[in-house]
C-alpha cells in the first residue's frame, strides 16, 4: 500500500509548472508546482522503496543538492509529513517558493555513488543558502569545508588553494578582485593567508583575536569581497578535484 511523502520546497530554482515524475536513479519522485495555497513540493512513496521518513527527506535534499548545484541557485526542504495513499499538495509556507515556470524538468540525475561526494553537495547547498540569505561569514564557512574533504591536511589544503589562486588572478572577470587584492595583497600566497584566517578561521573560532563580529557592517563588508573567489574555488574543487558534473543528464 503507498505511503507517500510530502514536504514543502523553497528557494529560486526552475520549477516545473504542472505536476511532473522525476527519475532520480531507481527512485520516482513526484514534483508538484506552487498555487495560491500551496507550496511546490517533493513526494517520495517510502514504502513502495522500504524507506522511513528521515531516509525519504535525505533522498529529496540529494536531488535538491544536485538541483542547486546545477543551476547555482538556493533550495531547501521544508518539513513535511507521510502516510497518504496519494501524494498531497504542502499548504502555502511564509518562504518562496520556486516559480513553477518550465513544463519539462530537465533533471535526469542519479544520486552519487560516493558518500563523501553526496555531503560535498550537501554543503554546497547549505553554503549557496546561506549566501543567498546574506549569511556572508558562514556561506564562506561552508564553501572553505568543502575543501577539507580532500585535504584534511592543512599544508596541503594551502597548497591546492595557492595554486588554484594563481589561475584565479588571471580571470579578470571575478567580482570585486580588484577591491579584493587591495585588502589581501596580492599574490597567491597572501590571498590564500587572507582567506584562511581572515575567512575560515574568523568564522569558525571565537578565540582569535580577528574573529568575526556578525553585527559588524565594516568586517561582513570587508570579507564580503572574498566571496566570490571563494564560491568559485569550491565549484572549481567539486568538478575538477572530485569529477561531479554539474550538467542536467548523467
Amino acid at each position: 500500500m503507498p505511503r507517500w511523502l510530502n514536504n514543502g520546497v523553497t528557494g529560486t530554482i526552475s520549477w516545473p509548472s504542472v505536476e511532473l515524475e522525476v527519475e532520480f536513479g531507481p527512485y520516482q519522485i513526484v514534483s508538484m508546482p506552487p498555487t495560491p495555497e500551496s507550496q511546490a513540493s517533493l513526494h517520495i512513496d517510502l514504502d513502495r522503496y522500504g524507506l522511513d521518513g528521515p531516509r525519504g527527506m535525505s533522498i529529496l535534499n540529494q536531488l535538491l543538492s544536485f538541483a542547486t548545484w546545477i543551476e547555482d541557485a538556493p533550495s531547501d526542504l521544508l518539513p513535511g509529513w507521510s502516510g497518504n495513499l496519494v501524494p498531497v499538495r504542502v499548504p502555502k509556507a511564509r518562504h518562496q517558493s520556486p516559480y513553477g515556470s518550465v513544463k519539462f524538468w530537465h533533471f535526469r540525475r542519479r544520486p552519487l555513488d560516493d558518500a563523501q561526494h553526496r555531503k560535498v553537495l550537501g554543503i554546497y547547498r547549505e553554503a549557496r543558502n546561506l549566501q543567498d540569505l546574506l549569511s556572508i561569514p558562514y556561506a564562506i564557512l561552508g564553501y572553505y569545508k568543502i575543501l577539507e574533504v580532500k585535504f584534511p591536511n592543512g599544508d596541503l589544503r594551502t597548497q591546492w588553494i595557492e595554486a588554484h589562486l594563481e589561475q584565479a588572478l588571471k580571470d579578470k572577470n571575478i567580482p570585486l578582485l580588484e577591491k579584493l587584492l587591495k585588502e589581501a595583497g596580492d599574490t597567491p600566497k597572501q590571498l590564500a593567508n587572507f582567506m584562511y584566517v581572515e575567512g575560515r578561521n574568523a568564522v569558525a573560532h571565537t578565540k582569535f583575536a580577528n574573529s568575526i563580529d556578525p553585527d559588524d557592517i565594516t568586517q561582513i563588508q570587508r570579507l564580503s569581497l572574498a566571496l566570490p573567489i571563494f564560491q568559485r574555488m569550491a565549484r572549481d574543487f567539486i568538478l575538477n578535484e572530485l569529477g561531479v558534473s554539474d550538467s542536467q543528464a548523467d
